[in-house]
Order: C-alpha cells, then structure tokens, then sequence
C-alpha cells in the first residue's frame, strides 16, 4: 500500500501545461501540448466511486486483514469521524451524519500534505472539490452538485508560471468557451473553444479585446485574423488564412481606424509589393517579391521627414546590385553585391558631405584593398591584402602628396619591423605610436605620443614582449624627463634601479 502514495505522486509530476508562445502578433496562440489535463487526470477519484455509506466502512474494517491499513471510526450521535491510516501515516478522513458521507472528505499524500479534498451533503458531493500537488499547489479545482460537475472547473499548474484553463459544467456537461489564463494573472485571457479544436478564438488583455480568429484541427488558423487598439477596440489589422497559412490580401489600418496599405501573401509567402506606413500615413519602408516570394526589385527604407534612408538592389531572393545608405538626403555609402557578398567597390563618404573618405574593394565579402582620402582629395593611406601571400601592406601619405611610412603584416598578424599607429585628424597626418618589431610577433621598442599632440611621449624598450630596459617619459609643460629601469625573467616584470638593472644584465653573461 506504500505504493499508493508513490503513484498518486507520480501523476503530478507529469503534469505540464507548455505556456511558451508563438512568435507573432496579437494572434499568437499559446501552446497547449498537455492541456488534456482540464478534461481529466488519472488520480482524480470520481466521488460517486467512492464508499458514501458509514456501513460501508465498518464492513472493511471488520473485513480488513491487512495489518498496515488501519481504520479508526469515532461516533458522536449520528455524526462520526472516519480515519484511514497506512503504515501509521493519515491517508484519509471522513465526516458521516445519519449513516453516509456529509461534510468535509480529505485524502493526502505520503508527506502529509493535502491531495484532494470534496464536500459531500447527504452522501453526494456538492460544493468545490480541490486536487493538490505534494507541495500543496492547487492544481484542479471542481465544483459538484449532488456527485455531478455542476459548475466552475479550473486547471492549473504552479510549476508554469500558474498558467489555468477554466471551463463551466452544466449537470455533467462542458458549455460554452473555456478560458485560458496566462502567467498567474487575469490580465492576459484568451477564450477557446471547449474542445481546443475549431472554434473562435479571442485575446484580451486587461479585459479589452486584442484579437479575435477562427481555428481547426486545434490550432491552424482559417479566415481573417483581426487585430485591435486596445485602448480605442479599432481594427488595425486585418490577415486572411486558409489551411493555417496566410493567403490573400493583408489590411493594416492606422489609429483612427483608416486603412493604410494593403499587401498581398501567397499561402504563407509575400507577394508584390508590401509598403510600410506611419500613423500618419508617412511611407516608412517597400519592399518587393515575385510570385514565389521571392525577394526582388529596389528595396527602400525612409527617414521621418520622407527623405531615403537605405536602398538596396534584391534579384532571386539576394543582394545582387547595389545596396546605398543616405543621410539628410546625402550618400554616405554604396556598396556592390553579388549573391548576398560584397563584390567590387564600396564608397564611404563624410557625414553630412559629399566627399569621399575611403573606396574600399572586396572579393566575395573578403576585404583586399582600401584607400582613405584627405578632404581635398588626396591619398592618406593604402591599404591592400596580397591574396597569394596574405601579406598586409599600409602605406601613409602626407597631405602635400609625398610619401610618409609604410607597415608590413604578414600572415598570421606578424608584424615586420618599424609599426606606425597612424590616424587623419582634422585633415592632418598624425602618428599616435611607433613600434619596432622582431618578426615573430614580439615587440622591441615602442614610442607612445601625447593625445593632445603637444610632444609628450613615453619610450619603452621590451623583452619576450615584456617591459626590459630602460624606459622614458617626457612632460613639455615642465621639460622634465623622467626615467625608470625594468628588468624581465619568465616573462614578467620588475622595477629597477639603473645599478640594480646592469648588476642583472651582467650576471646575466656569466
């Protein structure tokens, strides 16, 4: 009999109510994998099963030759109190009056807590009956009228985020829409069908209605799916279905109710062209499909005062052609696609201008070359990938023309000898730092300039790419230099004394 509580445990734990939802709109249906559990759950004891008649349970005991079930009866006139115990633990008690069940049944689980509890008058259950999980979390709830559902049911799950279904019974059966709650509130409401099969469907939120469809075989959608301002209960939203895919023409509606656009969908695809509006009917966005739904033709995005923000070519679904950003009405970048990859040159230019500031090219989304420009025209730097050695070459120019410095990358990011950090600012050549390389990615000796470009710098000297040597720093406000000693072993640092640092070197020789 131990068992008993063990299996009425078990049934709880497979209790699931999915409450993730699909991605989507207004319309979006919750998931109701598990929701069979409103109608029925295996340890729900049907209380015209069970014994009503006091007689009933004296003849167990008498009957009873099991020594762990105990029955303890107690009479008080025509009342009594019937105890079941098993393994000395309380499995259920009962009140009686005249002879059979009146007043409050009670059965728990093996931990003592409460399973299900029913109220019966004159032997029949009447009144709201309660299933419990072992933590005592209210998971069904139903009301009875003389052993027969007869009112509210309520199924809930505690351990999904007490999303309930709630259905109504008339002598036995289940009328009208079931509710279903979502994340323990009564803000968010959807009404189904009482069968979750075919039927309308309603979404409500805060008691106000947000969309209304029609679903079968449980949860495709068929006809429109209409969609509504909550706060004005207007359609700002009108799509079409059929066999659970959209499939005609798509209304969209502003606030004050006054249709906007319409686009067309082919079974689940766009088709034609689809236009995007604000409110107050400003076109914010197009796009275009063929008749596979396939992406094609001129693509546009638009900025608040009507001006074009993006344009972008589409051919078979891709980027093919070119792709353009604006700002203030003014192009600030146009790139060459193939295929959805960049391929060819793409122009960047200087906000709010229209001069260039770098043409760079690419190979199949690969970068291999790039040119940056002084305002005037001028070449500052280029950059370019030697696709056969994947050697990176950068070459510095001043404003006048002439040539300034040139890094060498190899592959793998190793730097070859003398780096200069080097940015255009203001339309000026500036180095920010200088580093001399060993070739195997380890620095030698860095220089690192002032921000503020007024002859500041600091100088440092490295080993195994760790501060080694002596080390400057210079303040042009005070003209004063200030030097400090670093000595390296297994790759970490130390600060010396200038004597400390030669004491270590040499001995370091014998």
């Amino acid at each position: 009999m131990k068992k008993l509580f063990t299996l009425l445990f078990l049934v709880f734990s497979t209790l699931v109510f999915s409450q993730h939802y699909y991605s989507g709109n207004y319309a979006s249906m919750p998931r109701l994998d598990d929701a069979d559990n409103f109608y029925y759950i295996e340890w729900e004891l049907n209380p015209a099963d069970l014994p009503n008649r006091l007689s009933d349970i004296e003849t167990l005991k008498k009957q009873n030759q099991q020594p762990n079930i105990q029955y303890n009866i107690t009479k008080n006139g025509a009342s009594a109190d019937v105890e079941q115990l098993i393994n000395g633990q309380l499995y259920s008690k009962s009140s009686y009056k005249n002879g059979v069940l009146d007043g409050n049944k009670s059965i728990y689980f093996e931990n003592g807590n409460l399973f299900q509890e029913f109220n019966f008058k004159n032997g029949k259950a009447n009144g709201v009956s309660n299933i419990y999980d072992e933590k005592y979390h209210l998971i069904l709830s139903t009301t009875y009228k003389d052993n027969v559902k007869n009112g509210i049911r309520k199924f809930t799950n505690p351990r999904r985020d007490e999303m309930t279904i709630e259905g109504n019974y008339v002598n036995g059966k289940l009328v009208g829409d079931l509710k279903i709650y979502s994340n323990g509130t009564n803000t968010s409401l959807y009404t189904y069908p009482n069968d979750l099969k075919k039927g309308k469907v309603k979404r409500f939120h805060n008691d106000k209605l947000l969309a209304e469809f029609t679903i079968y075989d449980e949860n495709k959608i068929t006809g429109d799916v209409k969609t509504y301002n909550p706060e004005t209960g207007k359609l700002i939203k009108k799509t079409p279905y059929l066999f659970g895919q959209i499939n005609g023409f798509e209304e969209i509606y502003n606030l004050q109710g006054e249709l906007i656009s319409k686009a067309e969908y082919k079974f689940g695809n766009k088709i034609g062209e689809h236009k995007t509006y604000s409110n107050d009917k400003k076109l914010l966005k197009e796009e275009y499909y063929d008749d596979n739904g396939l992406k094609t033709g001129t693509w546009k995005e638009y900025g608040k005062n009507g001006e074009v923000y993006t344009e972008q070519e589409y051919k078979n679904d891709k980027l093919n052609g070119f792709s353009k950003r604006y700002s203030q009405g003014l192009l600030q970048e146009t790139s060459e696609y193939k295929d959805n990859k960049r391929n060819g040159l793409a122009k960047f230019y200087k906000s709010g201008t229209t001069l260039v500031t770098s043409d760079v090219y690419y190979l199949n989304d690969y970068f291999y070359k790039e040119i940056v420009y002084y305002d005037d025209g001028k070449v500052f730097s280029l950059r370019e990938i030697d696709p056969k050695t994947k050697t990176t070459t950068a070459k510095y120019y001043n404003p006048d023309g002439t040539f300034y410095h040139e890094n060498t990358t190899l592959e793998n990011n190793i730097n070859v000898g003398l780096n200069k950090s080097i940015e255009k600012v203001d339309n000026a050549l500036v180095v920010r730092t200088e580093t001399w390389y060993d070739g195997k990615k380890n620095r030698v000796k860095q220089i690192s300039y002032g921000y503020k470009r007024d002859g500041s710098y600091t100088e440092y000297n490295f080993r195994n790419n760790t501060f080694h040597g002596e080390s400057k720093s210079f303040n042009p406000t005070t003209g004063e230099t200030k030097t400090i000693y670093y000595y390296e072993t297994k790759n970490k640092y130390k600060i010396v004394t200038k004597e400390e640092f030669e004491k270590l070197t040499a001995d370091e020789k014998k």
